[in-house]
């Protein structure tokens, strides 16, 4: 296995420990509000700051991007990674390692 795998291997063999839940909580969330800032960065052309980050609006924007990262993100993500796991470890394992 390349150095990278067993890396990955080894990182989400600790990541998968806190469960799903606590994955689409912390990675869904991060990933919603990183989405948050880039579209609020990109209507600043058109808005003041203002409006754009703290209004009704912005708190709307932000619960989907945060909504929207925890279902589409986390969700979609963790099958991908445990994919991506089992087929390293069962390469590993097949290899005699």
């Amino acid at each position: 296995m390349k150095p990278s795998d067993q890396k990955f291997v080894r990182q989400w063999a600790e990541t998968r420990k806190m469960g799903r839940f606590k994955y689409a909580l912390i990675y869904g969330l991060g990933f919603g509000l990183i989405l948050f800032l880039f579209t609020g960065i990109y209507n600043l052309w058109e808005k003041p700051f203002t409006e754009v980050f703290f209004s009704i609006r912005s708190a709307i924007v932000f619960l989907f991007w945060v909504t929207t990262g925890i279902i589409g993100y986390a969700v979609l993500m963790w099958p991908v990674n445990e994919y991506f796991f089992r087929k390293k470890q069962d390469s590993d394992f097949n290899s005699g390692k």
